[in-house]
């Protein structure tokens, strides 16, 4: 079984080479953690996880706010606790679903903490308001779900992000590209091991070893090699544009309405 170091690790190197901003890094180091809350010795983490967003959708109920969050939050604990372990959460599917989960978990709390003028709040005059509340979004975040070994290294990236970095846009490539990397990565790593995985489920109950790993890895450097090709980069983004209306480069605000604008 891989172990939490080999998943972050595996995450880190990938991502390296694809984003440049260590918050995108720290998010794919996130995802790469994820799918193992199914286990059962995590049992007891992911029951505190849905009463965290049980307590957030009460606050924010209370003060007659949006409480998406909580549901979000509740929603992405309920998949680890009917999970088996290297079922749902490392096929495809389940990528996809998590990396929505945390993706609109990030989203959210920062329409949240933006609505609440956070940045009036505390002296943040040195550094971009946004980038100081998206990286303290993703601490929570990796609280919630990384091990505490794995955090010091986020916390790193993190600091490293508000020092150095004037801007950080949510857009779509930017947050739910690197935490599906991790959960892809995950799932590949966890292919080279005796159990296997079942990429398929619910669809098919199949368990895929070793050849489907490598030929994960080959489909990764290949989409690696065609985003390093300058005299490609044009024509990917002309298809991205057609098949996504050019919400692939845009950020969530494009996407999602602010849920808090008729409160204000």
């Amino acid at each position: 079984m891989s172990s939490y170091k080999g998943h972050s690790i595996f995450a880190f190197i990938l991502s390296l080479i694809l984003f440049q901003n260590p918050l995108s890094v720290a998010l794919a180091i996130i995802g790469a953690n994820l799918p193992d809350f199914d286990h059962k010795i995590k049992r007891m983490y992911v029951i505190v996880i849905c009463l965290v967003g049980a307590l957030v959708t009460v606050i924010l109920y209370h003060f007659r706010l949006p409480f998406y969050l909580g549901i979000v939050i509740i929603s992405l604990g309920l998949i680890f606790l009917f999970s088996s372990h290297r079922g749902f959460t490392h096929s495809f599917l389940g990528i996809i679903l998590q990396s929505l989960a945390i993706g609109l978990m990030l989203f959210l709390a920062f329409q949240l903490l933006i609505y609440f003028n956070v940045n009036n709040i505390f002296d943040l005059s040195n550094f971009n308001n946004e980038i100081v509340i998206v990286s303290f979004i993703v601490l929570f975040i990796a609280i919630l779900f990384v091990n505490k070994r794995v955090l010091f290294v986020i916390f790193l990236l993190l600091i490293f992000t508000i020092w150095k970095f004037s801007s950080f846009d949510l857009s779509v490539i930017n947050c739910l590209a690197p935490i599906f990397l991790g959960l892809f990565s995950h799932m590949v790593l966890d292919s080279f091991t005796p159990s296997g995985v079942r990429p398929f489920i619910p669809f098919s109950d199949k368990k895929y070893y070793k050849r489907f790993g490598i030929a994960m890895i080959l489909i990764l450097a290949i989409i690696f090699v065609i985003l390093s090709m300058d005299s490609l980069n044009h024509s990917v983004f002309l298809i991205y544009n057609s098949l996504l209306g050019n919400y692939y480069f845009y950020d969530f605000s494009n996407i999602f309405p602010n849920i808090f604008s008729e409160y204000t």
